[in-house]
């Protein structure tokens, strides 16, 4: 599988990239020139010049990085949900690739914060018994039917699962049953 098989993102998503970059710019922009007021008097006169120049160069390196991250970023990331797993290609300065098979899938969830939702996306979470993917910047609409796809595909696999192995499943059952009766049992009807 190329990089051409996989999804790009819609041009939003680069929107919203840059406005969450520019906010946590903005942030880190007022840190630094607050710190700057705040010891401007406690700096010794002859370095104050190499101060200032340090402070501009490092605000200077944050806006470049501030508008040029989320364009590479948005050129880099990629995706793609098939019959046999979910695929996303990321990174900033180092790329990686996230490869979930769908049939190791446990659990998918949706996840919008304010950013997202102002611009039509989310991000969807899934489930291995290895840990957590993340698929970010899907369009809400599009992430409503891959999510219901993703979870009929995994209950038939549960289904498959329960058919080839039945015997498995009752005693997990017997046990969970057992579980839940002790754990009924009272304390004080023991003594």
């Amino acid at each position: 599988m190329n990089k051409n098989d996989m999804e790009k993102l819609n041009i939003r998503a680069l929107w919203l990239m840059m406005l969450s970059s520019v906010i946590g710019a903005i942030f880190f922009t007022l840190i630094v020139v607050f710190t700057w007021f705040a010891i401007n008097e406690g700096v010794p006169q002859e370095i104050k010049p190499t101060v200032k120049w340090v402070k501009t160069l490092v605000l200077f390196v944050v806006w470049v990085y501030t508008f040029a991250s989320p364009l590479i970023r948005y050129e880099r990331y990629r995706y793609i949900f098939n019959d046999e797993e979910i695929r996303v290609r990321e990174g900033l300065w180092w790329v990686k690739t996230l490869v979930v098979p769908i049939e190791r899938l446990h659990q998918v969830e949706m996840q919008s914060g304010p950013l997202d939702q102002l611009f039509r996306f989310t991000k969807i979470i899934v489930t291995t018994a290895g840990g957590n993917g993340v698929v970010r910047f899907i369009e809400m609409d599009k992430a409503d039917d891959l999510v219901n796809s993703l979870k009929i595909r995994i209950n038939s696999y549960a289904v498959k699962g329960r058919s080839k192995n039945p015997n498995a499943f009752a005693a997990k059952e017997a046990v969970n049953i057992a579980n839940d009766t002790a754990s009924d049992v009272n304390s004080d009807d023991l003594v």
